[in-house]
């Protein structure tokens, strides 16, 4: 046994990135020796449950789906985190009630302690929480921290609010590595994360009509949904299958799918995937996408060229659907531009790839 590391996280088992982070770092520590315990909310859940994650031993504690389950999350995770982690290290994924719980444990048991902010830039984790009556007592705990962690050095200096230079760290968001297949040459675009205000659908409906000016038979999915706790930006779900149906050329172009667990499939039978986001802290569907070898068009947020690159071929400004338009008929049809932005893509993907973000974390944890 390398050591011993208690992880306080969203629910493993629910939809969305920070469940699939969990599931990644709990299993990669797990399987480099460490004895990992996961103390989980489940925000919809009813009862407490027990059971594992890879080798990681799972303890959900429910919330009712109710707003006030992170008091009763707050009153037993504290509990569970001090019995399950004597002689251990603590980390947070997320610093909402995750990091109080993680920081809570640190300070009164003297140990390590890591918190990951995987909500960054606008409406992210630390611009709410400044707004908040509590931010004072959050900052103090978090304080505690041996590191805050971010995904990109943008992310990272958010931190600063809260601790000050030696205590930031940078770690990108873990993705498995794929043995991808090679692209179809079918005209199929996809879209995968939640249906909020966040994302930027609206103008993707916008820029799918200019699309199709250009490329009648091309096809649209969008996979996801507005449901799920967590979220500080608005459903858009309904608004996008209103402008949908209004539209006789959307409706028979454009696919929503609800939520899908494994996006593998998707991801195997369209060639572009599009990400036109407002605000992102580091996407995990843009992370798969790169990973699965798609060609990808996205908005030129920090965070995205953060995994694009700088100067990647196929970035657009956000809420720009002109040339959200411009990028996806190169990615389509142009097929200088498309070998172009997959190289870029390839070339990034290694600092991805979940076991050298496991190897960065073990060096935190140490």
């Amino acid at each position: 046994m390398v050591g011993r590391v208690v992880m306080v996280t969203p629910s493993p088992s629910h939809e969305g990135g920070a469940a699939k982070h969990t599931r990644t770092i709990a299993t990669g520590l797990a399987g480099r020796g460490w004895e990992v315990t996961v103390i989980a909310r489940d925000a919809e859940g009813r009862r407490l449950a027990r059971s594992w994650v890879g080798g990681a031993r799972l303890i959900e504690i429910p919330g009712f789906n109710h707003r006030l389950g992170a008091i009763a999350f707050l009153a037993l995770a504290i509990p569970l985190g001090l019995l399950r982690g004597r002689r251990a290290a603590y980390i947070s994924l997320e610093l909402a009630s995750q990091g109080l719980v993680a920081a809570t444990c640190a300070t009164l048991t003297g140990r390590r302690y890591v918190g990951f902010n995987f909500s960054s830039g606008r409406n992210g984790e630390i611009e709410h929480f400044q707004a908040s009556r509590l931010w004072p007592l959050r900052r103090a705990l978090l304080r505690r921290a041996s590191y805050l962690v971010g995904q990109t050095p943008a992310a990272a200096e958010e931190l600063r609010a809260v601790v000050g230079e030696e205590q930031l760290a940078v770690v990108p968001t873990p993705v498995e590595e794929v043995d991808a297949p090679a692209l179809s040459g079918e005209p199929r675009v996809l879209f995968t994360g939640r249906l909020t205000g966040q994302k930027g659908l609206e103008g993707l409906l916008d820029a799918w009509e200019l699309v199709l000016d250009r490329v009648p038979g091309a096809r649209l999915t969008i996979a996801g949904s507005a449901e799920g706790w967590g979220s500080l930006w608005p459903p858009v779900e309904e608004d996008l299958k209103r402008t949908v149906a209004a539209s006789p050329r959307l409706r028979e172009t454009v696919t929503f799918t609800g939520w899908v667990a494994d996006v593998a499939g998707l991801l195997a039978s369209h060639d572009v995937y599009v990400l036109p986001s407002r605000s992102e802290g580091m996407s995990n569907a843009l992370l798969e996408a790169g990973a699965w070898d798609r060609v990808i068009a996205a908005s030129d947020l920090a965070a995205n060229k953060a995994v694009l690159g700088e100067d990647y071929p196929l970035l657009f400004p956000v809420d720009d659907a002109a040339t959200m338009a411009e990028r996806l008929l190169a990615a389509l049809t142009d097929e200088s531009a498309r070998g172009e932005a997959r190289e870029r893509v390839r070339a990034r993907m290694p600092a991805f790839y979940a076991g050298g973000v496991i190897d960065r974390i073990e060096e935190l944890l140490s």
